[in-house]
Parts: structure tokens; sequence; C-alpha cells
């Protein structure tokens, strides 16, 4: 018969002097590796601006899709079937598609709601304490912590076009601008190629308020209607039905 000695079930003080030297390195490895890895106010500056303009290209591109889609499906019933207003059917598709823009319920995932609270999550420290860089970073304003600050201040006059603020004194206000500007463009885009995309779009709003409500998404129409509205008036701001826009100024280089 084969005994087997049983192995000790302490460890020696010189192994455990080892063992204590070598758990002592590991974590002063990995706190060195955490300290090396931290993220500098300027990068993080850096990842908010990224993620700023990469939003608000994806809002743009999500607005001019659904306005898009619209203004094509509107034209089909006006000029071809020669109708007077959009068709039910048209009017219903339309405005789901407009909810996605904008969504009053709120449940976070309208294009507006995405782009809003992404950036919030890059660019606001109050909204994302992990974030490095300061408010005043963002803004340009009281006493940034970088040399070279977004300064978001120096865009208000632009910005107050788009919406009822003077001044930017939150990150908020400067989504809020972005967001303008941004539907300003996804208007302007329509208006160039739909030539009588105002009159169209009121069609289309108003065959969306004769619409039944839906009992399964009572505010869709609503919605719609609402943002429809919101991009007709800022290419036709009187009400006219003509497009109020501004065309670049011709290069004579």
């Amino acid at each position: 018969m084969i005994i087997r000695k049983r192995l000790p079930t302490t460890l020696s003080p010189a192994r455990a002097w080892s063992t204590a030297l070598l758990l002592g390195l590991a974590g002063s490895l990995w706190l060195g590796v955490s300290a090396a890895t931290a993220v500098s106010s300027e990068e993080s500056l850096q990842r908010c601006q990224e993620k700023a303009m990469k939003q608000t290209q994806q809002y743009e591109a999500a607005a001019t899709k659904a306005l898009d889609s619209c203004l094509k499906a509107a034209n089909q019933d006006l000029l071809v079937r020669r109708l007077g207003l959009p068709a039910a059917a048209t009017a219903q598709k339309c405005a789901v598609q407009m909810q996605a823009v904008d969504d009053s319920r709120q449940r976070g995932s309208s294009a507006a709601e995405k782009m809003a609270a992404k950036i919030m999550a890059a660019c606001d420290p109050s909204a994302n304490p992990k974030l490095t860089h300061t408010l005043d970073d963002v803004t340009g304003k009281g006493a940034p912590s970088v040399e070279s600050p977004l300064n978001a201040k120096k865009i208000e006059a632009f910005c107050a076009q788009h919406t009822l603020k003077q001044t930017i004194d939150t990150v908020a206000d400067w989504i809020r601008c972005q967001r303008g500007a941004a539907e300003a463009a996804a208007s302007s885009k329509m208006a160039a190629k739909f030539p009588d995309a105002p009159s169209v779009m009121e069609k289309m709003k108003n065959a969306i308020a004769d619409l039944p409500p839906n009992p399964k998404n009572p505010q869709v129409n609503d919605d719609a209607a609402a943002n429809i509205d919101k991009l007709r008036r800022i290419i036709d701001a009187n009400h006219d039905e003509q497009a109020d826009l501004l065309c670049s100024q011709p290069d004579n280089s």
C-alpha cells in the first residue's frame, strides 16, 4: 500500500513573502496601466467634438430620409393620381416615418432623442461624471481647462436663428443649435429637389391631420404633423408656399 504525503496547507514564510511580492508588483503594474490610459481633458473634449459631429450628421440623415420618402409618396398621389390630398394610406405611412424623427412619447428611440442622449453622454460633465473636460471647455466661457476649447460661444448669433435662446451656456443649448442647423439643412435639400416642397408638405400635414386616431399610438398624427410643419416653416417662414432659400454666392475664382 502506497501512502502519499499530504501537501502542507499553509505557505512557508519564504513562499508567503514571495507571493506577497508578486501580488504587490502586479498591483503596481495595474495601477500604472490605469494611470497611463487615463483620458486627458483634451482627448475627452476631442471625443465630444467627434461625437457631436457624428450624431448631428445622423440626425440630419434621418430627417432627410423621412421627409424625402414622404414627399415622393405625396407627389405620386398629387401628380400622377391627381388627388387633392395624399391618400390616407400614404399619410399613415408618412406619419410613422415622421414620428420616428421626433417622438413626443419620449421613449428614447427617435432620432432626436438618440442624438441628444449620445451628445450629452460624450460632452456634458454633469450628465457623465467620467468625462475629464469641463463645461467651460465646451462653451469657451469662464475658465476653460484646455488651451483650445470648442468655443461654442462663437456661434451664438448663428444659433439664435434656430433657437429662442441668444446664448450657449449649456451642452443642451449647443445640442438645440446643432439640431436646428441639421433640420435647416434637411429642409433646404428637399426644397432644392422638390421646388413645390412647401405646398406638398402643407398638403401632407393636412392629410395626416385628417387621419382617424391610432388607438395603439395616439400621438403619432400630432407628432408627424408638428414635425412636418416645423420643417416646412424653416423654408417657408411667411407661409406663402414659396421656398425662402438663399443660394450660395457663385465661385468667381
